[in-house]
């Protein structure tokens, strides 16, 4: 793993290098130039023909040439997206593999390839971004981005090996259990310490916040997964479990959800739904054509209301608020063409996103009917 203080050190050398830099690369101080640097082209002196153009994260010989190199964000240097890796970027230093050999450092205005040693070449002028130093590289020092047969080989049997171990994490199912919560925040309200048991129900889950509070919140959840393959687990929790939890499904003006009771299981006799068709910029007065409650209740028609709220839980999921002619309301985010909504008759709830957040755990935020929003951090 590249080194924190690292990456760090170098996204500040990057950030402060804006793209319109002018510099020249010198053989050395007051030495002879060599290239010229402006914007996205490297050029051998001011009123030279380019040699390179930078495309973003693509370095071509020209604005319509064929990809030489790609830096992802990481700063792994590839021959193309899914390329094996040649090189990478660990803060200032460039290296063959993360943590190995060094193939050079930025020191002040000097390339070098270790601490005090000789100059590769002088940077006279604005500091470079990461992708014109690369591009200079690949032009004086293009024996950095090369690897033997063997090794590309060695590196491809490594990609496929790390594709199959992320593609079983991926698969697996990581919600179920007692997850400590490291941290939560919230707006409104006590700071919550404790766990979080998660508990698969059937096609559901079922949860539980073990925090002391009397009596306990619990809920009931879906797992998606999205557009990008990341799975999440969306839920509606409230104090003793007085909420239900839907999913709408949305096409155009018309929305169709199932309606989730904290009991459901296997038995999908217990679902309720509702069919709504309006407006399709989410928002105002939709038309219920077709509607059932949970547990068996009774089947309705009618109107409610969806008002777009201001507070979001994360910047790609827009809130809302459900409000239904009984009185009844309920809270949703949006993510993509799917809405989460829960709807409780207490004094509060919840509606819930949880996230496989890092290696160590699950990482959620919520919107609570108080107007309570935050997040949380929970352990494996």
């Amino acid at each position: 793993m590249k080194s924190p203080l690292l990456l760090a050190l170098g996204c500040c050398l990057w950030s402060a290098a804006p793209l319109r830099a002018q510099t020249d690369i010198r053989s050395s101080f007051n030495g002879k130039r060599i290239l010229f640097v402006h914007d996205s082209d490297v050029r051998p002196d001011p009123n030279g023909k380019r040699v390179l153009f930078i495309d973003g994260d693509f370095l071509r010989p020209d604005p319509s040439g064929k990809r030489l190199l790609y830096v992802d964000q990481d700063g792994d240097i590839r021959p193309d997206l899914h390329g094996v890796r040649l090189a990478c970027w660990d803060g200032t230093e460039l290296r063959r593999t993360p943590g190995g050999l060094r193939l050079g450092l930025v020191d002040d205005k000097d390339f070098r390839p270790e601490p005090g040693f000789k100059t590769y070449f002088y940077m006279d002028g604005p500091p470079l971004t990461r992708m014109q130093l690369t591009a200079v590289l690949y032009l004086l020092k293009p024996e950095f981005f090369q690897i033997s047969p063997e090794e590309k080989v060695a590196k491809e049997k490594e990609m496929a090996k790390n594709g199959a171990e992320e593609d079983a994490r991926r698969g697996a199912d990581q919600f179920p259990g007692e997850h400590p919560i490291l941290a939560h925040s919230s707006t409104a309200g006590a700071r919550r310490t404790g766990s979080v048991q998660i508990t698969k129900q059937g096609d559901f889950y079922a949860l539980t916040l073990k925090t002391g509070d009397n009596p306990a919140w619990q809920g009931i959840g879906v797992k998606v997964t999205t557009a990008g393959g990341d799975q999440e687990l969306w839920a509606g929790i409230a104090p003793a479990g007085a909420v239900s939890f839907g999913v709408y499904g949305i096409k155009g003006g018309a929305l169709s959800g199932t309606w989730i009771p904290v009991n459901a299981a296997a038995d999908k006799s217990v679902l309720g739904y509702e069919v709504l068709t309006g407006a399709a910029q989410i928002g105002g007065v939709y038309k219920i054509t077709a509607g059932k409650l949970p547990n068996g209740g009774v089947a309705y028609t009618g109107a409610m209301s969806i008002d777009p709220l201001s507070e979001s839980l994360i910047a790609d999921a827009p809130c809302y608020r459900f409000r239904w002619a009984t009185g009844t309301t309920a809270l949703a985010f949006r993510v993509g063409d799917r809405m989460a909504v829960a709807a409780g008759w207490g004094a509060d709830y919840e509606v819930l996103r949880l996230r496989l957040d890092h290696a160590d755990g699950l990482g959620g935020d919520f919107l609570g009917k108080t107007g309570a929003k935050g997040s949380y951090n929970l352990g494996k």
